[in-house]
């Protein structure tokens, strides 16, 4: 076909549904990207000429990566020795300029060149007449995101981390098909035992399980789709919902963020002998428990710091998700994962009486940690004769524990009644500072009133405890905090990421978090 068969054939093909009055306007813009699609094939074959707007477009079009690649490239001077003045003046901000409150202006040449970039893309855009700017744009923002998130890799890499990126890339691609093979044996043979074994209905759910996705991937691929099926009953219907979806909970995230308080802070002058008598014995034999309860649910929400007296702490939850995991698995199979992810026990060899007399003669020579690691081998020899495992995988438990603590009086120990006590329950990062409390040690904690005040016993959410008075050793325990995350800080310093992400050498976000 010549050039000109070729120019007329399309257009007719083109023109033809362009022409029909009844074409919807979404109709109107698919047939508009074909044609592009087909004239930018038809450019490349050489079938149609290059036109000045086209010459210019791809001239544009170089100059646009040219200036992207040199607003990178000066954006690194400042990583350059300092006595390389000449070359950091490339990437030196010479002045800023704030516009408003959180937003500031940097003059410097790599705001120069992300300006000029602005303008050769609104100036390929101008040339086609704003028709198509998407298939122009979509990618000149492919490259301009892998090119600023180069530079944010550079920012926070060092030298030695680059080389041992790349050393490993290299190398992977020799060990990926050793890798693979190796994996697709290993779940061969295990495979193989699994059926031996014969847990015939662990085997047969397994199966249904692991072919619920294979059959709707083929159910998809050779018969009607899903999301045909759904778009028939209503015109795009997923991606209406899936929108809905998105904006629903950023809606509800913003307005959490919007309620949510900052770093929280314990320091409400109700003291606990105060709670006590509101609510507790005296108020109980006055007004009784159901009434008091209705009376000191006014005090919901206080965040105080008591002192107290340590009395004993107990695990009330145990949370393990790989041994969950495992549990339903086959014996065989759960027994391997065991080993493969979790611990062997130790081999309680007979104790040596050299390292014994050494720990005898100077314990302050063991650092805590070999102290932790000995007694924790100890233990875990004396459990395994009961056991009757070989591996386990306790380092992945979480425990909650449950912890008392009673009213002091000073000079009136008759008034310290159990009746008094308050429990406080404590998640896993106060796991070390509860196991080195002895019983009446004095201890200041942070908590939260809630949940069942005005009864006996009431739980509340131990947020900070500090031992006052325990003995100084190796182990002794410290000031422990829960730390409560500022979702408020979190979503402001995201924002600013994702602002100078995409402006940084052009505007910078000044957001005080």
């Amino acid at each position: 076909m010549s050039s000109r068969g070729g120019r007329s054939s399309y257009g007719a093909r083109a023109v033809a549904p362009r022409a029909t009055a009844e074409t919807p306007q979404s109709a109107k813009q698919m047939v508009d990207l074909d044609d592009f699609v087909e004239m930018t094939k038809m450019y490349a074959q050489g079938i149609v000429q290059s036109t000045p707007a086209k010459d210019v477009a791809d001239g544009s079009g170089i100059l646009t990566s040219r200036d992207q690649v040199a607003s990178f490239l000066c954006g690194l001077t400042q990583f350059l020795p300092e006595r390389m003045t000449v070359l950091r003046l490339l990437g030196h901000t010479f002045a800023t300029v704030p516009l408003g409150e959180s937003v500031v202006l940097k003059l410097s040449i790599p705001c120069l060149l992300y300006a000029y970039l602005f303008f050769l893309i609104f100036r390929m855009a101008m040339l086609r007449g704003f028709r198509g700017t998407y298939c122009f744009l979509v990618p000149y923002m492919v490259c301009f995101m892998w090119c600023e998130f180069s530079v944010v890799l550079l920012q926070h890499s060092s030298a030695v981390g680059l080389i041992r990126t790349c050393v490993a890339y290299f190398l992977f691609l020799f060990a990926l098909p050793v890798l693979a093979f190796g994996l697709a044996t290993m779940l061969c043979i295990q495979l193989f035992k699994w059926f031996l074994e014969l847990e015939l209905t662990k085997v047969i759910v397994t199966l249904i399980v692991c072919a619920i996705p294979v059959t709707l991937r083929l159910w998809t691929r050779f018969s009607t789709s899903i999301l045909d099926v759904l778009s028939s009953v209503t015109h795009r219907g997923p991606v209406k919902l899936i929108l809905l979806c998105i904006s629903m909970v950023l809606l509800f995230f913003s307005v959490y963020l919007y309620y949510a308080e900052g770093q929280k802070v314990y320091n409400s002058t109700l003291t606990w002998h105060q709670y006590s008598e509101a609510c507790g014995p005296p108020s109980w034999q006055s007004k009784g428990m159901a009434q008091t309860q209705i009376f000191c649910s006014h005090l919901y929400g206080h965040r105080v710091t008591w002192t107290g007296r340590f009395k004993h702490v107990r695990v009330a939850e145990t949370e393990n998700g790989a041994h969950s995991v495992i549990k339903m698995l086959p014996v065989f199979m759960g027994e391997w994962l065991t080993c493969l992810y979790g611990e062997t026990y130790p081999k309680c060899e007979p104790k040596n009486t050299t390292v014994a007399n050494t720990t005898a003669a100077d314990p302050e020579a063991l650092s805590v940690h070999l102290l932790l690691k000995k007694q924790e081998e100890e233990e875990l020899c004396e459990i395994k004769a009961l056991s009757k495992h070989t591996c386990h995988v306790k380092r992945f438990d979480s425990y909650r524990f449950e912890v008392t603590v009673g009213i002091i009086y000073e000079g009136r120990p008759e008034l310290e009644d159990p009746a008094r006590d308050i429990l406080l329950m404590a998640s896993h990062e106060f796991r070390q500072v509860l196991f080195n409390l002895e019983p009446g040690n004095l201890v200041e904690f942070s908590t939260k009133l809630e949940g069942r005040l005005g009864a006996r016993a009431p739980a509340f959410e131990l947020k900070a405890v500090h031992c006052l008075d325990c003995a100084s050793s190796l182990l002794t325990g410290g000031r422990q905090v829960k730390i409560e995350r500022n979702w408020r800080r979190t979503t402001l310093k995201a924002f600013k990421f994702a602002f100078d992400f995409f402006f940084s050498p052009f505007l910078s976000a000044k957001i005080s978090t």
